[in-house]
């Protein structure tokens, strides 16, 4: 009986059968008894292989037919438990050999080498050659660089862009503009300025006072013409009654 070729680990022989050829003994090995444990009886349909092992050593109608078996299973190869090992390293010691008193001797000059050796049989070969031994001269070197063609400058000159006049910024608004339309604009502006608000608005009717102090004292003279002014009209139209 294998583990069969779903389950890990594979094709892991778990029970063997014996079965004498002369008499009636039997005998069945099984690599764990914990199959049988209380815990695992009722899992994997395990007490029915317990009731089928029982029967068979009885004698209860339950025979293995010996050419189905198998033992061709592969032996185990046992491999070191890398995980626990893995926390009980321990380092290697070892003894380092003393430097010697010539360290030219640590030096390898095998690698690489410059010789002059050869050069008699390089000198030669200008004589097999038919080439005459002359010292190398330095060979000018000729580069190309092509550089576009030269065209004459046709098209017409930058002149510099005169400047703006200077003129004085003003607002349209205060010419175009009607007095009672701006005066309706000036008290959508208003905010808490009342000294403020009282000059401009004598500044649109053409009423300063005639006093060039601060705003607050000019704010006063304001008001101080503009009922000087409907006092004169009231009168104005009593008389002509």
């Amino acid at each position: 009986l294998s583990s069969g070729s779903t389950s890990y680990p594979v094709d892991c022989p778990v029970a063997a059968a014996w079965e004498a050829t002369t008499g009636s003994g039997r005998l069945i090995v099984v690599g764990s008894a914990d199959i049988f444990a209380d815990e695992w009886l009722e899992r994997e349909d395990n007490s029915k292989l317990c009731d089928i092992f029982f029967n068979f050593l009885l004698h209860q109608g339950i025979e293995f037919d010996p050419s189905k078996g198998r033992c061709d299973f592969e032996e185990k190869e046992c491999v070191p438990d890398i995980a626990s090992l893995s926390n009980l390293i321990k380092p290697c010691l070892q003894d380092i050999e003393p430097l010697p008193q010539d360290y030219t001797t640590l030096l390898c000059d095998d690698q690489f080498g410059l010789t002059m050796d050869h050069i008699p049989k390089v000198i030669d070969l200008y004589k097999t050659l038919n080439v005459p031994y002359e010292p190398l001269s330095l060979i000018e070197p000729h580069f190309n660089c092509p550089h576009p063609p030269l065209r004459m400058a046709t098209h017409a000159p930058r002149m510099p862009t005169p400047l703006t006049p200077e003129l004085e910024l003003f607002h349209l608004d205060d010419c175009f503009t009607d007095i009672r339309t701006r005066l309706v604009r000036l008290a959508d502006n208003f905010e808490d300025d009342l000294a403020h608000y009282v000059q401009e608005a004598g500044w649109i009717l053409g009423v300063d006072g005639g006093c060039h102090e601060d705003d607050e004292e000019k704010a006063k003279h304001v008001l101080h013409a503009v009922a000087k002014m409907i006092l004169q009209s009231k009168m104005h139209s009593n008389e002509s009654r």
